[in-house]
């Protein structure tokens, strides 16, 4: 990616009357007059396509196609779905058998493309339905599905099920969140190519999920913003987001082994002048969770051994404490350590919300916690984490643009308080 040097730094600043704004706005003159994205010389016309995996490892796909489609397969054959009809997908003997209803079973030998013929068209994979086309791959003798969409698209069938759905009053929210997804998926065009696509459907990357529950103000916000992607110098940054930093966001490098980058520091999430945290109106702003001796020991029994990649049949031993090792500035535990009757287990990072795992959660929701211990005669017998958050803490808090854009704040200001450093740029 060239550099463009002319484009203006993401400023922070505070919501101003209208007419202080229009002053400001001339005061600084027209080649930074606002943080409006600079567009990056010979920038491209259109968006680009991604490839997202619906499935992966698999040995039998169903789809319902909604509308007109096109299917090649087979050694260039096609086959026409004048109406809705079904596809059913099978993997057999090294090779792609398919049900096609009426029109009989075909079997290919390489990848199958399924394409709605018009833009009212859908295919529906389980309980969603997809724009764009669909492909049937076989890899390491399974199947994959991935839909290739146009990557402005995309973001409808994100967006809203990453921030959730609001009214027009926090739509610069909504915007930045359209900029950190943008900025997510372009940095990870060609991520798994190997694989065959470019990200996952879900938590791995980002959430998709077509174009059910699409929000009208939520694709304003993408046509609003569209192109425009967060950078720092010569790359697009990574932008990094989560539901609720709990008042302080985290430096990359303590969560995750990754290197650290200027704009990922971590930052108190509140206004310049100090008060309340942004995000501290959210349900996950502050929470406990508690386990009683035998309930955390037989977690961590379960835990540890697949944190830690330990051998399947690994017994850890008796439960003998749980301590936090070390923290970070925001207060989040750097390091936990579990002292078995075998060993001391230490665990760092976001990993630790894998193995502290409570009982009704996939996950703790975030390591910025403190540790109760209550032992009787000298045995533990109750634990209680007592936390603040939701995720892992790095780049944007959700909850805390949501009261930004509340608050008046617009989307290039957002974003400049949780990626400071960052500059926004068109590419298309």
């Amino acid at each position: 990616m060239r550099r463009n040097r002319n484009r203006c730094r993401l400023a922070a600043a505070r919501p101003r009357p209208r007419m202080q704004w229009l002053a400001l706005v001339a005061s600084l003159g027209v080649a930074c007059a606002s943080t409006a994205p600079k567009t990056r010389p010979g920038a491209a016309r259109h968006a680009p396509a991604i490839r997202v995996a619906l499935a992966e490892g698999v040995l039998q796909l169903e789809l319902q196609v909604e509308g007109r489609a096109s299917l090649l397969c087979c050694g260039g054959r096609t086959f026409e779905w004048p109406e809705p009809g079904s596809l059913r997908a099978t993997f057999t003997d090294g090779q792609i058998e398919l049900d096609l209803g009426e029109q009989g079973t075909v079997r290919a030998a390489g990848t199958v493309l399924l394409e709605p013929v018009d833009d009212s068209s859908r295919v529906r994979f389980g309980t969603h339905s997809y724009r764009g086309l669909m492909e049937i791959l076989m890899k390491a003798e399974a199947l994959t599905l991935v839909n290739e969409i146009n990557l402005e698209s995309y973001l409808r069938g994100v967006v809203p099920w990453e921030i959730g759905w609001h009214g027009s009053r926090r739509k610069a929210a909504v915007e930045a969140q359209a900029i950190a997804a943008r900025t997510y998926a372009f940095k990870r065009l060609g991520q798994y190519a190997e694989l065959g696509f470019d990200v996952y459907a879900d938590v791995t990357d980002q959430v998709y999920l077509g174009t059910t529950r699409e929000d009208r103000v939520a694709n304003d916000a993408i046509a609003a913003t569209r192109g425009v992607v967060l950078t720092r110098e010569d790359s697009l940054v990574e932008a990094y987001y989560s539901s609720t930093c709990g008042g302080h966001t985290a430096r990359i490098e303590a969560v995750w082994p990754k290197p650290p980058q200027p704009y990922l520091r971590g930052r108190r999430d509140a206004p310049d002048t100090g008060g309340r945290s942004f995000c501290a109106s959210s349900r996950h702003f502050r929470w406990s969770e508690s386990w009683s001796g035998a309930g955390i020991e037989s977690t961590l029994s379960q835990t540890l051994p697949q944190e830690l990649d330990l051998p399947a049949d690994s017994s850890i031993g008796v439960l003998l404490d749980v301590r936090v090792a070390a923290r970070d500035e925001s207060g989040r535990v750097r390091v936990l350590e579990v002292e078995t009757s075998q060993q001391v287990y230490g665990v760092q990072g976001d990993r630790i919300r894998w193995v502290l795992r409570p009982r009704d959660r996939p996950i703790l929701r975030s390591t910025m916690f403190k540790l109760e211990l209550e032992r009787r005669d000298g045995i533990l017998v109750r634990v209680v984490v007592r936390g603040g958050g939701n995720g892992h803490g790095v780049g944007m808090c959700q909850m805390g643009a949501l009261e930004m854009a509340r608050r008046g704040f617009a989307h290039a200001s957002i974003l400049a308080h949780y990626y400071p450093g960052a500059a926004l740029e068109t590419l298309y």
